[in-house]
């Protein structure tokens, strides 16, 4: 069971097909054959890092196990932490510069269509690479609201800060409930939504809880799921579209500070989606910020003091979009 670079595709990317896998952290536990369980995790592994070597693609597997359900099983901790590893890896990397290789480095790209073993000087040029220059610009609306969620929440604003500390240009759009806004169920153990539109990134929504609840993942997702739907049905959107999402919760008590914020759901770590649906250009996110403009307008009057000010940010230079609606 290898990696292999898949020819008849669809896909205008770079296709690596991993074989079988089994999904899901009951099922991956119930695996009697542990070094096939290893195994498996070694080729999605080898796979992303290839991938991530290699200018990005699709990591396609056949799911070994019946009845999957990503939204219920999840892919399981163990090919979870293998992905957290390889980003957390790359970090590390100037202090592995200053050792003695006794092997080749442990890492992967595609070559004359073959996952290959990099080589010593292919590892180091590649991690030499310029890094992508911080953050120039990210405006937040509306700021009635963010700030005074900054004010309650004290460690909200460290976190976004972090988040978003690459991002060169976007707009960060909070809300009490994104779920309301787009028309479905509001939920209370929900503290507030914050949506990212941002240019080379796919847009992300982020959902802060008072409490740990794993199955507002559910929530959140759907949340995604509709807003991705009505930015095409009502929006407009013509071009490929995917909403992450990212779940953060409170430890201790409802409020977020510094210290109590946990992760519970990061949907990047396991949706690989082709390259040309997380390539946010900045044209493509202003064609976002219409169609989503558009969207608001339709499902609820945008005229408080809230709405008014991501009126007046979406709409700025999209062509006399007010005039038009």
């Amino acid at each position: 069971m290898t990696v292999h670079v898949v020819l008849d595709t669809n896909y205008a990317e770079l296709v690596l097909d991993v074989g079988k896998v089994t999904f899901g952290e009951k099922n991956r536990k119930k695996m009697k054959d542990c070094q096939l369980r290893k195994k498996q995790n070694e080729n999605v592994s080898q796979s992303v890092v290839a991938l991530l070597n290699s200018g990005g693609g699709v990591c396609r597997a056949e799911i070994e196990n019946e009845n999957y359900s990503y939204e219920k099983d999840g892919i399981g901790l163990d090919l979870e932490n293998s992905f957290s590893n390889i980003v957390s890896f790359v970090s590390k990397y100037l202090d592995f510069m200053q050792r003695v290789f006794a092997k080749k480095p442990n890492s992967w790209h595609v070559k004359d269509n073959q996952v290959m073993q990099l080589t010593v000087e292919e590892w180091c040029q590649l991690m030499l690479d310029p890094e992508p220059m911080p953050s120039e610009k990210v405006t937040y609306v509306p700021e009635i609201l963010y700030e005074k969620l900054f004010s309650q929440h004290k460690g909200l604003a460290q976190l976004i800060h972090n988040e978003i500390g690459s991002v060169r240009q976007g707009t960060l759009i909070f809300s009490k409930s994104w779920s309301l806004d787009l028309g479905l169920q509001e939920n209370q153990k929900v503290i507030c939504d914050a949506l990212l539109i941002a240019q080379d990134r796919p847009p992300v929504l982020y959902t802060f809880l008072r409490e740990l609840n794993k199955e507002l993942k559910g929530y959140s997702i759907q949340t995604a799921l509709t807003l991705k739907k009505k930015l095409v049905k009502i929006g407009g959107y013509s071009g490929k579209v995917c909403v992450m999402t990212k779940i953060y919760w409170s430890e201790e008590s409802s409020t977020l500070t510094e210290g109590n914020i946990r992760l519970l759901h990061d949907s990047s770590l396991s949706a690989i989606y082709p390259k040309s649906y997380t390539l946010i250009t900045t044209q493509t996110m202003s064609d976002l910020k219409k169609a989503l403009f558009i969207v608001l307008k339709r499902l609820r009057p945008l005229n408080d003091q809230f709405d008014s000010e991501i009126s007046q940010h979406l709409s700025d230079n999209q062509y006399g979009l007010l005039s038009e609606e």
